[in-house]
């Protein structure tokens, strides 16, 4: 729950990539791209809309839309992946495609395709 007053907000967006608001959400292997998280408007505001897309990918967004050009960069920042979400893909990549162990948690088709998305293979 979001502690500025956005509770109910916080919920819908949740519910909608969660599956409570229509349907379940497939899951990647379905080869569907994850969903788009709503605006920022307010346009002055980079930590906020920095902190909304923080938030927006820890829910499971793939991506926001964009009211301004300014946002883009900002958003474009945020979804990229870190140098530790890539440095951990490289290792799922050379572990190779059968089922293995990265950092002592299993490693499964799923996750291989996980890393090579990241990867950007």
């Amino acid at each position: 729950v979001r502690e500025d007053g956005r509770s109910y907000l916080a919920y819908r967006r949740h519910a909608g990539v969660a599956g409570g608001g229509g349907g379940a959400r497939p899951p990647p292997a379905a080869g569907l791209a994850p969903p788009v998280d709503g605006v920022t408007t307010d346009l002055r505001d980079d930590e906020r809309l920095a902190a909304d897309v923080r938030y927006a990918r820890r829910l499971g967004f793939g991506g926001k839309l964009c009211v301004h050009p300014r946002q883009i960069a900002v958003v474009r920042a945020g979804f990229e992946p870190t140098e530790a979400e890539r440095e951990w893909a490289r290792r799922v990549v050379v572990a190779g495609d059968s089922v293995s162990t990265v950092d002592g948690k299993m490693v499964d088709k799923p996750v291989l395709e996980r890393a090579r998305r990241i990867l950007g293979e």
